[in-house]
């Protein structure tokens, strides 16, 4: 996990959604089934995001959702405090690997 805080002024709660990232290979969340999903479903409603609200939430949300390949954003309701997942750092570092 990489925060944009600083230890000590980093939160825990009080966060939006998960967004995966641009790099990422699915880009919609399925209401209906409850999953990420790469293209987006005609029948029933779907999102660019999910709720989740603590940081807890989201490393469990990342273990549920390997479709997600650990390239996703905890976004918060603060400007700076967004949290960002291993994958995502690890393609950042090394994007032609």
């Amino acid at each position: 996990m990489k925060y944009e805080k600083p230890k000590g002024r980093r939160l825990k709660r009080y966060f939006m959604s998960v967004c995966p990232t641009e790099d990422s290979p699915v880009t919609w969340w399925d209401h209906v089934e409850r999953r990420w999903v790469k293209d987006l479903p005609k029948d029933h409603d779907a999102s660019t995001d999910c709720t989740c609200r603590t940081v807890r939430a989201f490393c469990g949300h990342l273990r549920r959702h390997p479709e997600l390949d650990n390239r996703a954003v905890l976004i918060s309701r603060y400007v700076g405090y967004d949290v960002y997942s291993g994958g995502y750092l690890a393609a950042k570092e090394h994007p032609h690997d």
